[in-house]
């Protein structure tokens, strides 16, 4: 099963009263048949249909759209993004756009541990949320790092 069918399977489980994939599949204004082509996904999902599911599982966007990209191939490793990155590239950003970035990424790793998904795919999920973390958190203390170091260059 794909990533997108695992927090809707979440979903269903935690509820006291499991719906039926019927009940779900009228809650989110598709046909029944929808959520069988969600299960092992071949194309993305319109992005109104991903936005319906992230509203009715009560989690972000972005996660929704992250777990349907990576189900249908679409996703790059969030590590080979970050680490990418040059310390050049660090210290052209801002600080601030940085700690705006980090604190985005560090709410969307405390929000996938909430869901407590498990399996493999879910382990190599959080360890993609917490390596963002990380390397967001090392691009803030380069960025920091350069700048004082440029400060004392120009005072000198």
């Amino acid at each position: 099963m794909g990533m997108l069918w695992d927090l809707i399977q979440e979903h269903i489980d935690k509820q006291p009263y499991p719906p039926s994939e019927r009940a779900i599949a009228g809650k989110l204004g598709v046909a029944p048949n929808a959520l069988r082509y969600w299960r092992e996904p071949k194309k993305l999902p319109s992005r109104e249909n991903l936005e319906a599911i992230a509203n009715l599982i009560g989690v972000r966007y972005s996660v929704v759209l992250d777990a349907a990209l990576r189900d249908t191939g679409y996703h790059e490793s969030a590590r080979a993004d970050v680490v990418s990155l040059s310390a050049a590239q660090a210290v052209r950003r801002p600080s601030v756009e940085i700690k705006a970035e980090l604190e985005l990424a560090e709410q969307e790793l405390a929000e996938w541990q909430r869901l407590g998904l498990e399996g493999e795919t879910a382990e190599a999920k959080e360890g993609e949320f917490r390596a963002r973390v990380d390397a967001l958190r090392a691009q803030l203390s380069a960025s920091r790092s350069v700048t004082s170091v440029g400060r004392n260059v120009a005072k000198s």
